[in-house]
C-alpha cells in the first residue's frame, strides 16, 4: 500500500501540481489521434513546428531550470512517457550520434508534428537533425549522417498492415552509405 501512495504523491508533485500552470488537459490517446486525424499533413507539421518553437522550450526550462539537451531528453523522459503517456522514448548515444526514438499509436500526422516539434526544438539548441517517420513512430538522429541524402518528411512505402517495416525504411532511405547497405542485407537475411 505504501508503494502505490508513494507513486501517487510522486506523480502529483512531480507532474499534476505543475501541469496545470501549463495549462495541460488530460484526455485519452484515442481521443488525441482523431485530433490529428482531422488535421492535413500540412497543418500537423504547423501545429509541430509551433509547439516545438512556443511552448517546448518554456515547459523544459520550468521543469529542468535550464533548456540545453540534457534536459530535453529528461523532459522526453519524464513529460512524453513516463507522466505524459502520450509515447514511449529510447535515446542512445555511441560518442559522436545521439539517437531518439519516439514510438506513439497515433498514426503518421502525430509522426509529422512530433518530428517538426522535434526538428524546432533542436533548432534551438542549435543542433542540426535528420528526421525519419514511419506511422507510428519517429526516429532522430543528431548531427546527421552525411551519408544520408537529406530527407523530408513524406509518407514512406507502407507494409500491408499500413506499418512501415524496417526494411521498408532502410529500403525508403535509398541511401549510398554501406551501413545502410550492411542493415538492409542483415535484416533482410532475418527475414
Amino acid at each position: 500500500m505504501n508503494v502505490i501512495t508513494n507513486k501517487a504523491l510522486r506523480r502529483y508533485v512531480d507532474w499534476e501540481a505543475n501541469a496545470e500552470k501549463f495549462g495541460t488537459v488530460t484526455t485519452s490517446a484515442s481521443t488525441i489521434k482523431k485530433f490529428f486525424d482531422y488535421l492535413s499533413e500540412s497543418q500537423a507539421k504547423e501545429m509541430g513546428l509551433w509547439w516545438g518553437e512556443n511552448q517546448v522550450p518554456g515547459i523544459v526550462t520550468y521543469f529542468f531550470k535550464k533548456f540545453d539537451l540534457e534536459s530535453v531528453l529528461k523532459a522526453l523522459e519524464f513529460l512524453g512517457a513516463q507522466y505524459g503517456r502520450a509515447f514511449t522514448f529510447d535515446h542512445s548515444f555511441d560518442g559522436k550520434t545521439h539517437t531518439l526514438i519516439v514510438k506513439h499509436d497515433m498514426g503518421y500526422k502525430a509522426s509529422v508534428f512530433y518530428a517538426e516539434a522535434a526538428k524546432a526544438a533542436f533548432a534551438h539548441l542549435g543542433l542540426a537533425t535528420d528526421m525519419f517517420v514511419t506511422e507510428d513512430q519517429l526516429i532522430a538522429i543528431s548531427p546527421p549522417d552525411p551519408g544520408h541524402p537529406n530527407i523530408r518528411i513524406q509518407r514512406p512505402p507502407c507494409s500491408k498492415k499500413g506499418r512501415l517495416r524496417l526494411l521498408d525504411l532502410a529500403v525508403h532511405l535509398s541511401c549510398r552509405n554501406p551501413i545502410w547497405d550492411r542493415l538492409v542485407r542483415s535484416v533482410r537475411r532475418a527475414i
